[in-house]
């Protein structure tokens, strides 16, 4: 008899603890929280530096929070929030379509916009918008074809292009 109470007590405190951890696991911050309050506190520790600003430094800023961003994205599109999601990625796109402003384009960043739009997919077959995957898909399309282009003339401007056919 004091076999079956102990076994019995040792049932009970297990079933507390997994339903004690099942509780605090369905309380917690999804994890886009978490990754917005890095990106704040990342854009915030860069006002507050109070540094020497240079092209290199703001370039590296710049991709963090650039990496920052997707990996928000993709949480979002993981807990099934496109419409936080398609938010990000159009500024995304929007920005890297800004560095054509002044400065000659290069092929990684039609890449990147690239890469931006096939998330841009995925994210409208998640809202079942086939409309805005097709026009999305289109645009990473001519993005690729983009970059492909301008990749060749990088290629032969850096002398990295030969012909086989060289007499």
């Amino acid at each position: 008899m004091k076999i079956y109470l102990k076994v019995s007590i040792l049932f009970a405190i297990v079933a507390a603890v997994v339903f004690a951890l099942y509780l605090i696991k369905g309380s917690s911050k999804p994890e886009s929280a978490f990754i917005a309050e890095e990106r704040e506190k990342f854009v915030f520790s860069k006002d507050n530096k109070g540094t020497v600003n240079d092209q290199i430094s703001d370039r590296a800023f710049e991709d963090k929070v650039k990496s920052i961003d997707i990996r928000l994205a993709n949480a979002y599109i993981a807990e099934k929030k496109p419409d936080e999601a398609i938010k990000i990625l159009e500024r995304l796109i929007k920005e890297e379509s800004r560095h054509e402003e002044g400065n000659p384009k290069r092929s990684r960043s039609y890449l990147d916009q690239a890469a931006y739009y096939e998330m841009l997919v995925n994210v409208y077959t998640l809202k079942n918008d086939t409309v805005a995957a097709g026009r999305a898909a289109h645009s990473r399309e001519e993005m690729l074809a983009k970059a492909e282009e301008l990749r060749k003339k990088e290629d032969l401007a850096e002398g990295k292009s030969f012909s086989v056919h060289e007499r």
